[in-house]
């Protein structure tokens, strides 16, 4: 318990210096100084000194990243399967377990929920990592990459959204054709 409690007022130092600094450029930007001599006088370079003027607040405290799961190596084989229209934990288990999964079904359980929050829409490793579905641009990305490079899940969220909606059928068609235009010109 001492190491995370120790870590915290580490983390909560390095705060307090970064608000530090923060207020000392403001202060010095109103009195005058310009970027490249309050980069020198504090001690930073000059784009940390326009970055810190870019926000007239302080930086609010970093959150923790996720931290991985023994399931995450599964993720891209557990979103296809889960696109193909298989919701039984118990099945999937099942199936990574042959694929050398260690961990436990309760486990496998807790990290499939975001997936179950996406109802009729497609999955992908993303729903979990980022508890969301990919962004419209993400989207719009994997549609004009080219086929051989997209991963697995990008594949099979793309066949789900497609299957999902005529409108968004014909844009990836689209999108195809144009990619494959620039190609040959």
């Amino acid at each position: 318990m001492a190491v995370p409690e120790k870590v915290a007022q580490e983390r909560q130092a390095r705060h307090r210096q970064q608000v530090k600094l923060h207020k000392q450029i403001w202060k010095l930007y109103r009195q005058g100084y310009h970027k490249e001599q309050i980069a020198q006088l504090v001690g930073v370079s000059s784009s940390t000194v326009c970055r810190t003027l870019e926000r007239e607040t302080p930086p609010p405290p970093r959150r923790r990243s996720r931290s991985s799961s023994i399931v995450d190596p599964y993720l891209s084989y557990l979103a296809l399967r889960w696109n193909q229209g298989c919701h039984n934990v118990a099945r999937l288990y099942e199936e990574i377990v042959a694929q050398g999964y260690t961990g436990t079904q309760r486990t496998l359980q807790m990290r499939l929920h975001p997936f179950r929050r996406q109802v009729a829409r497609p999955v992908s490793k993303q729903t979990v990592i980022w508890d969301k579905p990919p962004s419209s641009r993400g989207v719009a990305l994997m549609m004009v990459r080219p086929a051989q490079s997209r991963t697995r899940e990008q594949v099979a969220y793309l066949d789900q959204l497609i299957q999902s909606n005529e409108t968004i059928a014909v844009v990836f068609k689209l999108a195809q054709d144009f990619g494959r235009h620039l190609t040959k010109t």
